[in-house]
């Protein structure tokens, strides 16, 4: 916004914007309105925007409606009229007051109003979508409307919801099918009160199939000619405009927000928060427009109320080359943000790493980025310090690391999206934990997310080695391994609630064991024993099993069924 600001035109006393913005010659009046309603609605300083106010106010014609500056300069013209109407009526206050203007203008809109309650571009001209949801939502914004003005907003939307096409779009001049015309309306019914109506549903069903993937969103443009007699002479005006931010705006304004694809919004906010144009947000020399800048921080802002959706998407995670045992407990991002809406999180066990527990040293083959190459999820790798034994660290019981590490994966905003956990020995036994804490939190959103869980090698009724480190007498085990005593009556009671809970909420489930010379976790304990849970006897050890050398090995080809399988059944 500061930089928005920073970019006003000052010029002949005056003071505001233009559609290039940067221009150091022109105050456009479409732009000035559209940058302050952008900068006030977000609780910018309104004394510093008092001057570009005033400016505004000096445009006005007689009549009480605005031109266009760059288009028609002699007459009024609806969209000018009320983009000017609700800058000053979002910037009123008792000291920048502008009833007078504001009065005078809506008045003009009123009497400008067609027998089909809908506004054409000037006065007497055709009703147009685009014009009539801008002039509604002036009048819409004002405080006390009279009756006048409320007859002109029920007839006004009565239009708008009568001109639906059979579709679910709205149409153009010409009556096609136009994006342009469809978005104003969704953000006009969000803000009448229609944001549950079957319309606005059919609308955003229109919209999403029209425009298509994440990538076409980049492409999204408006072009709508309109022909308007100025004065007995006839122009035609062609309005360029960005498509994007409008339907993101509108989609989450409706409060249909999980019906916009996570893909989507994750690229949008990803370039719109990185400062990336979209087509239409530029002109042909590369300056920016009022619309794209306007209709960015308006998309933003209303994506940012949706608080629990939104972070999730402008999170800034650690990356495998981060990986560093010394900044332990720690989250890392260790695929490219792929569209799929599932999340794919990896935990270590005891005296393991985000990094080296799940690499192949002979090959480079790291099983977590495989796992989402090939299945096309979002990947991490948690890495925390549990050591085995205590000379090499104090570590954590498994019901203190547990709390620890729940307590980082939510503040990283996983579980906002449908999460598969791996775990590998100790790390599964967090795992178990962690779904058990967040239902007895009453934590549901988050606990429904889980929609999968893989074990890989995990002791659930204990590990004899554990035993053998506890007794020896040059090695201090820490609690951490005491809890994994074979038959330990904890690791009994979390083996019952966890069979009980996985039971009651039909969670899907993948089980590996270990099978070598060396077995640190027997066959009897690495199985869960739980209903529909394929347990699979790997021929590997116990570090070995989470490093696969390469595409073809057993596990990972079984793992990547089981996640795809989930990705598109909810469940295998």
């Amino acid at each position: 916004m500061q930089e928005l600001y920073s970019n006003r035109v000052i010029y002949d006393g005056q003071e505001g914007w233009y559609r290039e913005l940067r221009s150091n010659k022109t105050i456009g009046i479409v732009a000035t309105a559209h940058v302050l309603i952008a900068l006030r609605e977000n609780g910018f300083d309104l004394g510093k925007l008092y001057r570009a106010l005033n400016t505004l106010v000096s445009f006005a014609l007689p009549d009480g409606s605005f031109p266009f500056v760059s288009n028609v300069n002699k007459v009024g013209v609806v969209d000018a009229t009320a983009w000017s109407c609700l800058a000053l009526s979002k910037c009123n206050t008792e000291m920048a007051n502008f009833d007078e203007t504001i009065n005078n203008a809506l008045t003009w809109l009123v009497d400008s109003q067609n027998d089909d309650g809908g506004w054409g571009l000037i006065k007497n001209s055709p009703s147009r979508v685009v014009s009539t949801t801008v002039a509604l939502r002036a009048i819409s914004s004002v405080g006390s409307r009279t009756s006048e003005l409320d007859t002109a907003l029920h007839r006004g939307v009565r239009h708008v919801l009568g001109s639906a096409m059979q579709s679910g779009g709205w149409p153009d001049l010409n009556g096609r099918e136009c994006l342009g015309s469809t978005a104003y309306a969704l953000i006009l019914l969000s803000e009448t009160g229609y944001r549950s109506s079957s319309i606005v549903s059919n609308a955003i069903d229109f919209a999403l199939r029209a425009i298509g993937d994440a990538t076409s969103w980049d492409k999204c443009l408006n072009r709508e000619e309109v022909s308007v007699s100025e004065e007995g002479s006839p122009r035609r005006i062609t309005f360029h405009y960005p498509l994007t931010h409008l339907f993101v705006r509108a989609i989450v304004a409706n409060d249909h927000v999980k019906k916009l694809p996570s893909k989507i919004v994750e690229e949008y906010v990803k370039r719109a928060t990185g400062g990336s144009h979209f087509v239409g947000d530029t002109t042909d020399y590369g300056k920016d427009t009022s619309y794209g800048a306007h209709d960015t921080i308006m998309a933003i802002a209303e994506l940012n109320k949706k608080t629990e959706y939104f972070a999730s998407f402008i999170k800034s995670y650690y990356k495998y080359d981060d990986i560093n045992p010394a900044k332990y407990p720690q989250l890392y991002q260790v695929s490219e943000d792929n569209h799929s809406e599932i999340d794919v999180v990896f935990v270590h066990g005891l005296g393991g790493d985000a990094r080296q527990t799940w690499l192949n040293g002979n090959t480079g083959f790291y099983l977590p980025t495989k796992i989402s190459e090939e299945t096309k999820t979002r990947v991490f790798s948690l890495g925390y310090a549990n050591p085995p034994v205590r000379v090499m660290g104090k570590g954590m019981s498994l019901e203190d690391r547990t709390n620890n590490l729940l307590h980082l994966l939510e503040s990283n905003d996983i579980f906002k999206r449908k999460t598969v956990l791996v775990g590998h020995s100790f790390g599964g036994l967090i795992t178990k934990k962690i779904l058990l804490s967040l239902k007895l939190r009453s934590n549901q959103d988050s606990f429904k997310n889980i929609v999968g869980v893989v074990f890989l090698a995990t002791p659930h009724i204990g590990s004899r080695l554990a035993n053998f480190l506890s007794l020896s007498q040059f090695l201090l085990s820490p609690d951490s391994v005491k809890d994994l005593f074979y038959n330990n009556k904890e690791l009994t009671i979390l083996n019952r609630d966890y069979h009980k809970l996985a039971t009651d909420h039909k969670i899907s489930h993948r089980s590996y064991g270990e099978n070598s010379n060396f077995t640190i976790v027997n066959k009897r304990s690495s199985n869960p024993n739980l209903p529909n849970c394929d347990h699979i006897l790997i021929d590997a050890s116990h570090t070995e099993i989470c490093k696969p050398s390469d595409k073809t090995v057993v596990l990972f080809r079984s793992i990547c069924d089981f996640v795809k399988g989930i990705a598109l059944h909810g469940q295998v």
